[in-house]
C-alpha cells in the first residue's frame, strides 16, 4: 500500500498536536479546493483505525473514498502507535480504549476549528479497537452527527475472559491478545475490575442520541458476537428502535426470519421511544473486521 500516493483532487497532510504534554499524530485527507468551492464548508468523518500498530491500510482506502466524495477526514495514530506516512510514532503508551478516546477527541476539536469544516455535520467511524473508541467518543460528544462501528468490543473484562479461555482460536491469536491487552491495562480484570470498566463503553450507551450504525460478524472469535447483543439490548432498553438487517457471504442484504439477539430484540422498552436511527448489520458467518472478507 502506498501511503503517500493519493487520489486526483484529494490532499493529504501529516497533522500534529499537543495533548496534556504528548505530542499526537494524526492524518488528514480533504477535498482539493477549487476556484468555485474555495469557501465550501464539507463534513468530516474520524476515522478510528482498528489494532494497535497505527493506522492501517483499510481506514486509509475508505479515507481516500470519502476525501474523493466530498469528506474531510482525520486518521489518528493513537498513542504509542505509528503513523504510516511518515514512520514517526505518537507520544506516550498504548491504553486500550482510554488515553486514545483523549487522542480522537482532540481530533474533532480541530476538526471544528477548520474554516473548511462543517461543524454541524461530524460523525465517527471506528473498527475493533476503533469501534469501542468511538462509542466511548459519543458519549463524551454528544453533537455528533453519527457514530458507526465494525467489531466492536463494548465490555473489556468479558473479552479478556473470552480470549483467554479460547486462545487457539484465531490461528493462535486469541491467546496473544490477550496477553497484550494485559499488558496495556496493567492488570487483571480480578485485580482492578475498574479499570476495565473504564474501557466498556457499554454502561453509557443508553445516553447516546445520535444515529448508530452497527456491524458484527456472527462468527467473530476475537469480538464474539454477545458484545453486540449487549449494545443491542442497552439501546432498546434506552428506547430505541432497532432497524436490523444482515449481509450474506455472497453481499445480498436481507431481513433474517429470527433477530442475531432475540433476547435484546424482545426487552421491553423503557419510556417513549427515541426517534433516532439505529441500524445493526449482522455479516453472516462472518469472522473479525481483520478478516479478508469483513473488509471488503
Amino acid at each position: 500500500f502506498d501511503w503517500n500516493q493519493v487520489p486526483t483532487g484529494v490532499e493529504q497532510h501529516a497533522l500534529d498536536l499537543q495533548l496534556a504534554g504528548l505530542t499526537q499524530l494524526y492524518t488528514v485527507l480533504q477535498p482539493r479546493p477549487g476556484a468555485a468551492q474555495a469557501a465550501t464548508r464539507h463534513p468530516a468523518v474520524i476515522l478510528l483505525h482498528s489494532g494497535f500498530s497505527g493506522d492501517e491500510s483499510e481506514s486509509a482506502k475508505l479515507a481516500r473514498k470519502l476525501a474523493q466524495r466530498g469528506v474531510v477526514v482525520i486518521l489518528p495514530s493513537y498513542r504509542g502507535e505509528r503513523r504510516k506516512v511518515d514512520g514517526k510514532r505518537s507520544e506516550g503508551k498504548i491504553e486500550f480504549c482510554r488515553g486514545e478516546v483523549d487522542d480522537a477527541q482532540a481530533a474533532l476539536h480541530w476538526l471544528r476549528a477548520q474554516p473548511f469544516v462543517d461543524s454541524q455535520r461530524l460523525a465517527a467511524l471506528g473498527s475493533s479497537h476503533g469501534g469501542c473508541i468511538a462509542l466511548r467518543l459519543g458519549e463524551r460528544e454528544p453533537a455528533l452527527r453519527a457514530v458507526v462501528t465494525f467489531s466492536a468490543p463494548v465490555a473489556a473484562a468479558p473479552l479478556v475472559e473470552h480470549l483467554q479461555s479460547h486462545p487457539a482460536q484465531t490461528f493462535l491469536y486469541n491467546g496473544i491478545l490477550a496477553s497484550q491487552l494485559r499488558s496495556y491495562i496493567q492488570t487483571t480484570p480480578q485485580e482492578h475490575p475498574e479499570q476495565y470498566a473504564e474501557r466498556s463503553p457499554l454502561a453509557a450507551m443508553g445516553t447516546l442520541r445520535m444515529p448508530l450504525l452497527i456491524f458484527h460478524g456472527t462468527k467473530d472469535q476475537i469480538v464474539p458476537r454477545e458484545q453486540a447483543c449487549w449494545l443491542y439490548q442497552a439501546l432498546v432498553s434506552s428506547g430505541r428502535q432497532v432497524d436490523e438487517s444482515w449481509i450474506s457471504p455472497q453481499g445480498q442484504v436481507y431481513r433474517p426470519p429470527a433477530s442475531g439477539c432475540p433476547q435484546a430484540a424482545a426487552t421491553p422498552q423503557a419510556g417513549d421511544s427515541l426517534p433516532v436511527p439505529t441500524k445493526f448489520v449482522f455479516l453472516e458467518g462472518q469472522s473479525h473486521f481483520y478478516a479478508r472478507r469483513p473488509k471488503e
